[in-house]
């Protein structure tokens, strides 16, 4: 079940990058704070809307406040917001493929931090295929050519938040592990919030 559910996330997930990268070409002037200020505000009504009555409970009463649960909760909602914006703001400047191949590398570098974080063991095949997925990707970017090539070499500072990328995935990833007795809905609440106020102050900033 749990592999029916990541890849039906993987498929939801590409699918929004293509749409977002419909929007930027059919708005080329449109800003990656923009996309990202209605995108909050719609998950926040939409959130209200379904959750109603249980908001407060979900949000508050029932979220788990260990010292650990609150740490990681604090930590996976700024890395969800960030992880949000890199999604967006690489698509205004690359191609869907290049963003999808370099995210590909979330589950090795979560095996990385799952060994040294949570002690779990990882099989010789593992690391054979962590280096092997990394070195694809690796020639993948550098052996960009053309158009692809000139894009990323006028926009270093995305290409070098696309790199953070699975790291920040894969450490929220970790930090999931950590508030598991939280309802599921508690983490895009406070998501949609921190989303909405970065995306007002970028806004502002600009």
């Amino acid at each position: 079940m749990g592999i029916i559910w990541y890849i039906t996330y993987t498929l939801q997930m590409t699918t929004i990058l293509y749409i977002t990268k419909i929007i930027y070409t059919l708005n080329p002037d449109i800003e990656v704070f923009q996309v990202t200020a209605m995108k909050s505000l719609l998950s926040i009504l939409l959130l209200a809307i379904a959750l109603n009555k249980n908001l407060w409970n979900i949000c508050y009463t029932s979220v788990d406040k260990s010292r650990d649960a609150l740490i990681a909760l604090i930590f996976k909602t700024f890395q969800s917001a960030a992880s949000i914006f890199i999604s967006y703001n690489a698509m205004k400047y690359f191609a869907v493929s290049i963003t999808n191949v370099v995210c590909s590398m979330t589950p090795l570098v979560a095996c990385v931090l799952a060994y040294w974080i949570l002690g779990e063991r990882i099989a010789s095949w593992t690391i054979f295929a962590i280096f092997l997925v990394l070195s694809c990707v690796i020639m993948i970017i550098f052996g960009a050519t053309g158009e692809e090539k000139e894009t990323m070499q006028a926009n270093v500072f995305a290409l070098l938040l696309l790199g953070m990328q699975p790291i920040l995935l894969a450490g929220g990833m970790i930090a999931n592990r950590k508030m598991k007795k939280n309802h599921p809905m508690t983490l895009p609440v406070y998501t949609a919030i921190i989303l909405m106020i970065a995306s007002i102050v970028g806004i502002r900033l600009q």
